[in-house]
């Protein structure tokens, strides 16, 4: 009887380490696959936040080539308006310089 009841209890202990055993090799595995899928998960984050990188670079030279077009352009209009100040004053005092003229004779 107690041969049997012992018998029963190391059956029992085998069962619970063969038991243990597998659940180790689950979680190794289960480990495994995390460590995978977190790999996978950074490269592909890399590679994301390069191409997001040389988007932000070609944004900023297109800034760059907008800013310098666009002080171009207000240079262009400044020089503009003083060219066109500049031949107003001249039709003025042209104007003026006529009616002059027109008074003394």
């Amino acid at each position: 009887m107690w041969q049997s009841k012992l018998f029963v209890k190391i059956e029992h202990r085998r069962v619970n380490l063969f038991n243990n055993r597998e659940n180790e090799k689950s979680v190794r595995r289960e480990i495994g696959e995390l460590k995978e899928s977190i790999e996978s998960a950074r490269h592909s984050c890399l590679v994301d936040v390069e191409k997001e990188s040389l988007r932000v670079a070609h944004l900023k030279d297109a800034l760059l080539e907008a800013r310098r077009t666009t002080r171009g352009e207000e240079d262009y209009v400044r020089e503009l308006e003083t060219v066109k100040e500049e031949e107003r004053t001249k039709r003025l005092e042209d104007e003026e310089h006529k009616l002059l003229l027109k008074r003394d004779e």
